[in-house]
């Protein structure tokens, strides 16, 4: 029998997209530690599994920081790619 929280991970569709937030009170901005690499200090973020920019960064910010949002503003698009792996560049 799957865990309900495992079987919505596999019914999430990744498609490398992702959002993040800059969460501020007066001069503070909230940053997580990340515990996995790469390691350090990040803004909240996480992949939008198939919903809009603003639905996840809500969801996200729950997640993340335990934080309940009512709304939140797009502040910048920005499209990217990772760098190819060793093994695709072989492949090109």
């Amino acid at each position: 029998m799957t865990n309900p929280i495992e079987q919505e991970a596999k019914d999430n569709i990744c498609d490398h997209t992702s959002v993040g937030m800059i969460i501020r009170k007066g001069e503070n901005i909230l940053l997580i530690e990340r515990r996995i690499f790469p390691f350090g200090f990040a803004p909240p973020a996480g992949h939008l599994d198939g919903d809009t920019f603003d639905h996840s960064a809500l969801r996200e910010t729950e997640e993340e920081v335990g934080l309940k949002s009512k709304s939140s503003k797009l502040l910048i698009v920005k499209q990217s790619f990772p760098p190819l792996s060793p093994q695709a560049k072989g492949r090109e």
